[in-house]
């Protein structure tokens, strides 16, 4: 018997089957459509989440640091002569980004101490924080009727604790924030914590005495409008005298040299505006406000109006329009942030997560549900190629070949669907955040977070198509060509 002659079958470059699929598409554009637009909607809303988390952070960063400047002189009048309570340093010390070494240098503590103090404060705060976030019902059956001064000590009685550890790891909404371990350890170290605090107060209230008897000789006055005339009167050289004595004694970490003249300026504007305050809500200024007026508004919506030629004749000489228009431009820029920092609230997730667990959850859905309407679509495509798939096995198609065929051609669709899809839901995201945040969107723009997160969602649409075509792709390539030959 004559041996059969098998020649070595030849293969289509990439380029080729690449071609093939794209034809293979076209020639089932309706249906390859379809396929696309459940792609599209699913990577959308992935989208859309992702850029809203994005957007939100980086615009709650920028916002923030704003904020921070236009307080920088009441937080400065507050650390240099304010005697804070001992919640109040808590607060400061586990502040997100707090410059612990600073707070450490006024309370002449080891930076190490102080950071064990402030790790030991956020286990409370994260304890109380959790209690207060449940319904009163399950807070009840935690803690009885403690309050959240008390919970602490109340948890320190052994049978409360064991009632306490096996209810609290029941609890799913919201979950622990520690370990019941930390937890024990929050409960066991809270007299020691407070015995602290109380050491820390102590230690920063005598720093505050001792710089306020300084700044009282070198200002001329014992409080903090005397200091802030005094500063603002003066030039570099004053600048230069309050930063000596706030190096002297330990503030330096906190309000370092290079920040002070932009300090005197805030604190000039500042008394700028509490001079147009004063005369604004003195009975001479509410009179001539009401004649040229004719309206009596608070005092935040005459201050938004000090442009207007009329508020010079309620004020007087006593200010030019040029420090009346740099008082409303100010006080409108704290309107504005304002108004951000309330869009802001609730979204950015404290722990750092781009996107909460419920919301995560909803996008697992979407891409499962993606992932059958993509595979039905597959399967009911090879249904119909059946005869297609035949005659290319007839002609040498390999079992390799047509597998790669059909997964080329999904992923296509998937890398498509991801490109568009991860555009419209840009497009939301940027709408949505223009009518949020205004022109804080195009200021803290986070280009390359969102250059990330789209490139993530196109990934996602090409593994999302690739994935659930594999089924269908093997079942194709595994047809028995006289089979699929018979099928009508």
């Amino acid at each position: 018997m004559a041996p059969i002659d098998v020649r070595p079958q030849s293969r289509l470059p990439l380029s080729r089957t690449f071609g093939l699929c794209l034809k293979g598409i076209r020639h089932r554009l309706f249906r390859s459509v379809l396929t696309t637009l459940v792609i599209v909607l699913a990577v959308a809303f992935f989208m859309n989440l992702l850029a809203d988390s994005v957007v939100a952070r980086a615009v709650d960063t920028g916002v923030r640091a704003e904020i921070r400047a236009v307080r920088r002189p009441s937080a400065a009048i507050d650390s240099w002569f304010g005697h804070p309570t001992a919640a109040n340093l808590a607060a400061r010390i586990t502040a997100a980004g707090a410059p612990l070494a600073g707070f450490a240098a006024v309370a002449g503590w080891p930076e190490a101490e102080l950071a064990a103090l402030a790790a030991a404060c956020r286990r409370e705060q994260a304890l109380i924080a959790w209690l207060v976030a449940m319904d009163s019902g399950t807070r009840s059956m935690l803690v009885r009727r403690a309050t959240d001064d008390e919970v602490l000590s109340w948890l320190a009685d052994a049978t409360r604790w064991r009632e306490f550890a096996d209810l609290a790891v029941r609890v799913r909404t919201p979950p622990l924030p520690l370990p019941l371990t930390e937890v024990r350890a929050a409960v066991d170290a809270a007299p020691a914590t407070v015995a602290a605090l109380q050491r820390l107060q102590s230690a920063w209230h005598g720093r505050v005495d001792a710089l306020g008897r300084d700044l009282a000789t070198l200002c001329g006055g014992a409080d903090a409008d005397a200091c802030t005339a005094w500063l603002v009167a003066g030039g570099d050289d004053r600048t230069a005298a309050v930063h000596a004595a706030l190096t002297k004694h330990g503030f330096a970490g906190l309000w370092p040299e290079a920040g002070m003249r932009s300090l005197q300026d805030d604190f000039r504007t500042m008394r700028l505006r509490d001079s147009v305050s004063a005369v604004l809500l003195s009975e001479d200024g509410r009179k001539r406000w009401r004649e040229k007026f004719g309206t009596a508004p608070s005092l935040e919506e005459r201050l938004q109006r000090l442009e207007d030629p009329r508020a010079q004749a309620v004020v007087g000489a006593a200010f030019t329009p040029a420090q009346l228009s740099e008082v409303a431009s100010a006080f409108r820029h704290e309107r504005r942030l304002a108004a951000r920092e309330l869009a802001l609230a609730g979204k950015v997730d404290p722990d750092g997560g781009l996107i909460s667990v419920r919301q995560a959850f909803l996008v697992a859905i979407s891409f499962v549900v993606c992932m059958v309407g993509i595979a039905n679509a597959m399967l009911m495509a090879i249904t119909e190629r059946f005869r297609e798939i035949a005659t290319m096995k007839c002609l040498g198609a390999t079992d390799g070949f047509i597998l790669t065929q059909f997964l080329m051609e999904s992923g296509i669709q998937g890398a498509f669907g991801g490109a568009a899809g991860m555009v419209l839901g840009l497009v939301l995201s940027l709408l949505k955040g223009g009518w949020l945040y205004g022109g804080h969107l195009l200021w803290y723009m986070p280009w390359l977070g969102l250059a990330v997160a789209g490139a993530l969602c196109v990934l996602a649409g090409l593994l999302l198509a690739t994935l659930a075509s594999v089924y269908p792709s093997w079942k194709a390539s595994r047809m028995a060509p006289m089979e699929a030959m018979r099928v009508e």
